[in-house]
């Protein structure tokens, strides 16, 4: 039996009028493309379970490109059926690879008191404090040189890479083929060039955080907080009715 997947590749494709024409699925060992135009209703509740599903798992954490927009259209798709996300869904373990995200780097600097214009900052700033003894505490010592140096964390903010082609190109170092990104995803059947673009475009995510994660680079934030009991959420997860809901006395004690 296998085991179940800790990440899965979430990507859509849609031609108007049809708010999603395909869902892309897909997991380090295959990718499934469902089809989502001018199916019949029990289909549609089905697919609805299924995703809903899926962005409840707090245990498998989905990758898209642009969630926002993604669960916009799921929400104008599943509308007909009266189904929609909410907040009151819990959706969970989101990473959006559009976000921004974070580097941490271990580095050695040297000590602000040892370089020249650190003393400068140094001696500012006791001049304003009016600290006499540190102004002259640092005007009497010689820094030794080189200076001494100091392990520290630093954190950078990686991103701003408007289109997953950009993304691919740069942690993978291959070129995606996206002219088919603009074809006709409502004409049936799809051409066999169309079901490998699609099934590509949600697969890479996977190759994609690896990738950054191999190089130190992860999520700035993740969609969704996990736990489904309203006292565990975050206070931004919470809507009105919600926010009065309080953990029971007998968890509290």
């Amino acid at each position: 039996q296998e085991a179940r997947p800790s990440f899965v590749g979430v990507d859509l494709e849609w031609s108007e009028p049809h708010a999603v024409s395909i869902i892309q699925i897909a997991v380090p060992s295959r990718a499934f493309v469902i089809d989502c135009v001018n199916r019949t209703p029990l289909f549609m509740s089905v697919l609805h379970a299924l995703v809903d599903w899926l962005l409840k798992r707090e245990d498998i954490t989905k990758l898209f490109f642009g969630f926002p927009n993604d669960l916009l259209r799921l929400n104008m798709m599943f509308e007909k059926q009266g189904k929609t996300f909410s907040t009151n869904d819990h959706i969970a373990s989101v990473v959006d690879l559009y976000m921004q995200r974070l580097r941490r780097e271990q580095t050695y600097v040297p000590r602000a008191e040892q370089t020249p214009l650190g003393r400068e900052a140094l001696l500012g700033e006791a001049v304003n404090r009016e600290d006499m003894d540190e102004v002259r505490r640092l005007s009497e010592t010689v820094p030794p040189h080189p200076p001494e140096e100091d392990l520290t964390e630093q954190v950078f903010t990686v991103g701003g890479h408007h289109s997953l082609a950009s993304m691919t190109e740069r942690y993978l170092g291959e070129r995606m083929d996206k002219s088919l990104r603009a074809s006709n995803w409502n004409f049936r059947p799809l051409a066999a060039a169309q079901v490998v673009y699609a099934a590509t475009d949600a697969h890479v995510l996977l190759r994609l955080e690896a990738a950054m994660r191999e190089r130190g680079i992860y999520p700035q934030r993740v969609f969704g907080c996990g736990p489904r009991r309203p006292w565990l959420q975050a206070a931004w997860w919470h809507d009105g009715a919600e926010a009065g809901e309080e953990m029971p006395r007998e968890l509290a004690e």
